[in-house]
């Protein structure tokens, strides 16, 4: 959980029209790390400021619900 909240903390912070890109790069990382293909139509996002906020922002909402639903079935 700890590692978790680290991440979602970071995804905020880092949520700043200097940082997006950089936090796209992350994002992008992370579904490598985790084996999981990234949407070639996902993949120009970053060169529009406004489609890229968006994605960032749905991206933080649903790694926090999801992140939760996998909590949830953990502890049950």
């Amino acid at each position: 959980m700890e590692t978790i909240n680290r991440l979602t903390d970071i995804l905020v912070s880092m949520n700043t029209p200097a940082d997006r890109g950089k936090l796209f790069k992350i994002i992008k990382m992370l579904y490598g790390l985790m084996g999981l293909p990234f949407s070639e139509e996902a993949e120009p996002m970053d060169a529009d400021p406004a489609v890229l906020e968006y994605f960032i922002f749905s991206f933080t909402a649903d790694f926090g619900e999801v992140m939760q639903d996998l909590i949830a079935e953990e502890t049950e």
